[in-house]
């Protein structure tokens, strides 16, 4: 069959539109301020430096800016962004940001009305309101990157939902590591804007105030963060509900670890939560929490507080399956609390239950039932009562049957426990820890006095005794789990200053010992690591390796 000629000439048309190679747009070399305004990929040259003003603008979709590792340098203007990443005409959609360093503006990098952007091995520092700043800006995930010495590190504020923040540093910022925030009070209420982000697999320490404060945001995740030595707190949750706290090692501090104000039907899962100046978690006028599984110890004045105000109680919340162990004072207190169950908890402090005003009653025990206790028995019902010297009710009270729960009930200020828990399952009596030095008590927080006998004292010291080091040889220590390399004496004082010893003392090292903390306060004579020259291991320790730094 023959074909007409026309239909020839298309056919080959065709063809050729087929076998034709797509011709992406050769990438663009920056060497000067400059505003971008079509899509393609960007290179920056060299560094930049400006006087005022904001040297790189993005104002199309479709972008890709590297920095190839240059620096951009202002002086601190109001007003002035290193990279300002924001539309004319509608939200942006598309845009990279990667490998530069933004220093000494107002805002290091600002993503305003983005849509499914990505930030990557950005630095930021020295920036005055904040390292990386977010606005109206969703779907965006920021990564590797580090900001410090900042106002903020990370502002993410106003209608900023589903942003995916993770295996970041801030650290040594003024206020917080991050602020996460939606638009909040108005003169038309309160407006929740910014929910169901997820804060992941970061590093937040030193920082001025907190390290991840989340402002009037609900729904958000903080998940396998690691936040150590913040000034006052650790997370801080201000006015935002059904928040997951997942996971997260959270220590230091001047104030608590981990504080819940106004924030209902959050879930505390699994974190490790020690070395704060105060309670480790303190939950305010916050109803319907679950704090489950969680390691709650050596925290300066206490474990765990529910704690309501006039007309905001602190009721019904769950507390289940936590270790709160080794505390100063108290292992949980409740005030304005009532309706919580509390079972299934490991106590083993001086005193273990405190209360204040106007608390109803409350669940110490669940109906006796099979299944594994938090001590390995084969019987859950209610707690287990220790004390840090093996006098505790659990510890002292029969269990004939030897099914994990004692002969009689646990009777305390006017509360029964039921069915406390025996150390039957050989995990309820361990050997008390080492005395520690329990930090200067802060203003605000309840008074609770406690008969002398156990009354910690601020000096308390103790010299420990000297054990061998795993494979010490001549002198020689072995490599701290995660490390390739033992650690490293480099000026020749007697501490190991370069942990991992790579042959510098950097931030990683701090990240080792604060990771390794329990090995080698156990293992290790105190001389290695006793950076703050206590005559111990301890968290303290952590945090004066991280300032000589």
């Amino acid at each position: 069959m023959k074909c007409s000629l026309f239909f020839q000439i298309g056919i080959l048309a065709l063809a050729t539109v087929i076998v034709a190679p797509i011709v992406t747009a050769a990438p663009v070399q920056i060497t000067g301020p400059m505003v971008i305004t079509a899509p393609g990929t960007y290179i920056l040259g060299q560094d930049i430096s400006v006087s005022q003003g904001t040297p790189i603008r993005i104002q199309s979709s479709n972008v890709v800016f590297d920095g190839d590792g240059h620096t951009i340098n202002g002086t601190d203007t109001s007003g002035s962004f290193g990279i300002l990443v924001s539309g004319n005409n509608g939200p942006l959609t598309g845009v990279t940001v990667k490998n530069v360093h933004v220093n000494n503006f107002y805002d290091g990098l600002y993503f305003r009305g983005v849509n499914g952007g990505r930030i990557e091995s950005v630095t930021a520092t020295g920036n005055v309101r904040a390292g990386i700043s977010l606005r109206s800006t969703s779907d965006t995930v920021i990564t590797g990157c580090t900001v410090s010495e900042n106002g903020e590190g990370f502002y993410i504020w106003s209608e900023c939902s589903r942003n995916r923040i993770e295996s970041c540093t801030m650290k040594d910022n003024l206020e917080m590591g991050l602020w996460l925030a939606s638009t909040g009070r108005t003169s038309n209420g309160i407006i929740y804007d910014s929910t169901d982000n997820v804060v992941i697999g970061n590093t937040a320490i030193g920082n001025g105030r907190m390290g991840l404060y989340v402002d009037f945001s609900d729904g958000n995740t903080l998940k396998n963060n690691q936040v150590i030595s913040n000034d006052q707190f650790g997370i801080f949750l201000d006015y935002s509900s059904r928040t997951r706290i997942e996971s997260n090692t959270v220590s230091g501090g001047s104030e608590q670890a981990i504080y819940l104000y106004d924030a209902d039907s959050t879930q505390l899962i699994g974190n490790t939560v020690s070395g704060a100046a105060d309670y480790g978690i303190w939950i305010s006028s916050s109803s319907g929490n679950a704090i489950r599984s969680n390691t709650i110890t050596r925290n300066g004045k206490g474990g765990l507080v529910l704690n309501g105000e006039e007309g905001i109680p602190a009721n019904n919340n769950t507390v289940s399956s936590n270790t709160i162990r080794d505390n100063g004072r108290l292992g949980i207190y409740l005030c304005r609390s009532s309706g919580n169950t509390i079972t299934n908890n490991h106590f083993s402090n001086p005193t273990n239950t405190g209360f204040g005003t106007s608390c109803g009653s409350n669940s110490w025990n669940v109906e006796r039932q099979a299944g594994t206790s938090i001590t390995g028995g084969s019987m859950l019902g209610g707690n287990y009562w220790g004390h840090p010297a093996g006098t505790g009710f659990s510890e002292t009270s029969p269990d004939a049957d030897r099914d994990g729960i004692c002969d009689r009930p646990y009777t305390f200020s006017g509360n029964s426990d039921l069915y406390p828990l025996s150390n039957v399952g050989g995990r309820g009596s361990p050997a008390p820890t080492s005395a520690t030095t329990i930090p200067t008590t802060v203003t605000g927080i309840p008074t609770i006095p406690l008969p002398p006998e156990v009354t910690p004292s601020r000096n308390t010291t103790m010299t420990p005794t000297v054990t061998p080091i795993p494979g010490e040889k001549g002198g020689s220590i072995s490599a701290l789990p995660g490390a390739a390399n033992p650690p490293r004496d480099l000026n020749a004082d007697g501490l190991y200053e370069d942990v991992n010893g790579n042959g510098r003392v950097d931030f990683s090292d701090v990240v080792l010992l604060f990771n390794n903390l329990d090995l080698v306060s156990t293992s290790y004579p105190p001389s290695v690591f006793d950076f703050n020259q206590n005559h111990r291991i301890d968290y303290s320790d952590v945090t004066a390796l991280y300032q000589s730094l």
